[in-house]
């Protein structure tokens, strides 16, 4: 039991870290946009 809560643990951190990273570099892109409108066009 212990050993399955363990890795249930782990995994659900590796996922939370990785929607940050998403989350974080999306929003980072958003104000990139922001920042420069005449980039794309």
């Amino acid at each position: 039991m212990d050993d399955a809560t363990t890795s249930t643990d782990i995994r659900l951190r590796e996922g939370a870290s990785i929607a940050q990273r998403l989350v974080m570099s999306a929003f980072a892109a958003a104000v990139a946009l922001c920042f420069t409108p005449g980039l794309f066009t």
